[in-house]
């Protein structure tokens, strides 16, 4: 697999688990504390991890990323320390105004994921209970015209769940094209490992033989993704939602002892009793799922030189793209430097003193 191949790693990062709407399939509530991601936490894990061109941060956890002030902070400061890194954050659309907006493409995100489930007033509300429909759809069409106004390089996309009815699927990516959104990431419906019942749907991975114990199974989920909790948990699964399973801290624990158990866990097929319950379709398809979007990309990269190889009048017309995805950002000096960039050793120093 191509993603095995290239080493990518993708690290969830709960910068909230509190949320402003309750989604009717969202086990948010079985949490047993909510809270947001501290700047020291965060550093922690900045100056004990190595990323690189095949590593995302992805700003998801159980929550709304944007109601953590420090997001924007928290995405500049990884293009600081790790310039080649990628970013993510999925939010639920509803506090991405004009402010929020500006403060998010500034940071240079790479990619912008607002999860939407409905098309109208009456289906979006009663799914994204406490939301606007009128007002989410506002904030996205601002997104998508200050994005072509100003060229970001930021990208963004629209997910939603998936119910298996493709027309459906189809007709609610016809209805974002139309808007202007043409980047999907469409998500199957499952329990979250036993936390919500799905109507008609199984109970158990049915993937695995009958009697089947924990021992058995797999997860490409679990190799790829590393889930951090806004309190510096290292977690098996985001759908841990007792947060019982833990693999490490983050303040406690050496990073590359986390690495090892994780590696273990892989080898050995140790999963907690939870897994059992688990009917992500994801757990026996993420690879290829990943490898898909590594080749579609690859393919736009290449079209993408051909036409400027081909059409270089036709390029000299364009406005330019701004150059902040490379940059150098400077670097403050002097007093309060180190909270500024997020310097994670001077962080870490000062909180110790």
């Amino acid at each position: 697999m191509l993603s095995k191949l290239l080493g990518i790693r993708i690290f969830d990062l709960e910068a909230s688990s509190r949320c402003n709407v309750r989604c009717r399939f969202c086990p948010r509530d079985l949490l047993p504390e909510t809270g947001l991601m501290t700047q020291p936490v965060y550093s922690r894990f900045l100056s004990q991890v190595t990323l690189g061109a095949t590593d995302t941060l992805s700003f998801v956890g159980i929550g709304e990323p944007l109601l953590n002030p420090l997001l924007p902070s928290f995405l500049l400061q990884a293009k600081v320390w790790h310039p080649q890194v990628r970013t993510w954050v999925t939010t639920n659309g509803t506090l991405l105004d004009e402010a929020r907006l500006t403060a998010l493409l500034e940071s240079r995100l790479d990619t912008l994921d607002v999860s939407v489930n409905g098309t109208d007033a009456a289906s979006y509300e009663s799914v994204v209970r406490g939301a606007s429909f009128e007002r989410t759809l506002a904030n996205i069409d601002r997104t998508v015209r200050v994005i072509e106004e100003t060229h970001s390089p930021t990208r963004l996309q629209i997910n939603f769940v998936f119910d298996g009815d493709r027309a459906t699927e189809e007709r609610i990516k016809g209805y974002w094209q139309s808007r202007g959104v043409n980047r999907f990431r469409v998500q199957p419906l499952h329990s979250r490992a036993g936390a919500i019942a799905i109507p008609g749907g199984c109970t158990e991975d049915d993937r695995n033989p009958d009697g089947a114990d924990a021992a058995a199974m797999r997860c490409e989920v679990f190799e790829l993704f590393t889930f951090l909790t806004w309190q510096g948990d290292v977690l098996y699964c985001c759908n841990d939602l007792a947060r019982r399973a833990r693999l490490g801290n983050i303040g406690r624990d050496a990073w590359a002892g986390i690495e090892e158990r994780k590696r273990e866990i892989a080898r050995k097929g140790t999963w907690p009793a939870f897994c059992r319950r688990c009917t992500s379709p994801q757990r026996h398809s993420l690879f290829a799922y990943v490898d898909r979007q590594l080749l579609s990309e690859l393919g736009g990269t290449l079209r993408g030189g051909a036409a400027t190889l081909l059409g270089r009048k036709r390029r000299r017309a364009l406005p330019a793209l701004p150059e902040a995805t490379s940059a150098a950002v400077p670097r403050p000096t002097g007093r309060g430097a180190a909270v500024a960039t997020g310097d994670p050793a001077a962080v870490c120093a000062a909180e110790e003193d």
